[in-house]
């Protein structure tokens, strides 16, 4: 995938933990989130997706140094990862 630019603010940030923590679930999403832990600057989480009428489960695992993120999805066998990098300050939420 092309690079993305996203801003997030720090209620952007503590959103995205509580719904990671299974807390709450955005209106409309297919997924849900569980078993939520965190080790010092990694966190690890369940996500299940539901395609249809099949649910597929993801271990999800996040390292977090400084301004980057590195992050990996295992799914049946599939894997992907993402790296993700601060470019600067922002005044305005990328999300609803």
């Amino acid at each position: 995938m092309p690079p993305q630019r996203k801003c997030y603010l720090k209620k952007d940030i503590v959103a995205l933990e509580e719904i990671f923590q299974g807390k709450w679930v955005p209106r409309g999403d297919p997924c849900r989130y569980s078993n939520y832990q965190r080790d010092g600057n990694v966190i690890r989480y369940n996500m299940t997706c539901k395609f249809g009428d099949e649910d597929k489960v993801s271990l999800v695992a996040a390292e977090y140094n400084g301004d980057n993120a590195n992050s990996a999805i295992l799914q049946a066998g599939a894997s992907g990862t993402t790296l993700s990098r601060r470019v600067g300050s922002c005044k305005r939420s990328s999300f609803p």
